[in-house]
């Protein structure tokens, strides 16, 4: 248990680096396989609740499902770096997931995913769109049969590149 509290063990870092692989490549390997579990849970989520009928009743556009999966990768990508960053900026693991769970109940709140946006204040709803989570949350209903503005990509493809140069800057400074 006294292994949470402690700091980071890099030694696979260094392992990879003395066997030739650069921070970028393992910046890209941890991207990829970080993104795999995001877009397995998103879909076996999806999926469940589709099955249970949970989640698109009759009134709804049908799913466009090559758009919902796109976007769904898409988001994973940021999200994943997201958690890459806020682990290599946060030195303590249990200060990194405490963290993470804060941010990702914040974000999921102000950005409309835990409840309706159209519920709070005008400033919210203004701002929401620049976060990660509204941005997202836009993009999703893409996916779902309804317009989702440019911009929305735009900021979500702004956050990923910020957050993934953040963990390589981070990365080859250690």
């Amino acid at each position: 248990m006294e292994d949470c509290f402690v700091e980071k063990n890099e030694s696979l870092l260094r392992v990879l680096k003395s066997r030739g692989l650069s921070y970028g490549d393992s910046l890209i390997a941890d991207m990829f396989v970080i993104s795999l579990y995001i877009i397995l849970t998103v879909l076996i989520f999806t999926g469940g609740m589709a099955l249970t009928g949970a989640i698109l009743p009759g009134n709804y556009n049908s799913v466009n499902l090559f758009e919902y999966c796109k976007d769904i990768v898409f988001l994973s990508v940021m999200f994943a770096s997201m958690h890459l960053f806020i682990y290599e900026i946060i030195y303590k693991r249990i200060v990194a997931v405490l963290t993470e769970l804060l941010l990702g109940i914040s974000l999921g709140y102000i950005g409309g995913c835990i409840y309706p946006i159209s519920f709070f204040p005008d400033i919210i709803m203004k701002l929401s769109i620049f976060l990660p989570s509204g941005a997202g949350i836009q993009v999703l209903s893409d996916g779902m049969g309804y317009s989702a503005d440019i911009f929305c990509f735009i900021i979500i493809l702004v956050y990923s590149i910020l957050f993934i140069g953040g963990v390589y800057a981070l990365r080859n400074k250690r």
